[in-house]
């Protein structure tokens, strides 16, 4: 059995994940991604 941490976007960047436009596509606005994402998890081999 192995016990890990995996954590996404560490140093938090905004990374830009999408961009929206207005109805005109003249001004647009970017999305950033996730923000920190810490998961645990068990991992069993056999």
């Amino acid at each position: 059995m192995q016990v890990y941490l995996d954590i996404q976007n560490v140093y938090y960047a905004k990374n830009a994940e999408a961009t929206r436009y207005d109805y005109r596509f003249v001004q647009s606005q970017t999305i950033p991604g996730i923000p920190i994402l810490p998961s645990i998890g068990i991992r069993g081999k056999f």
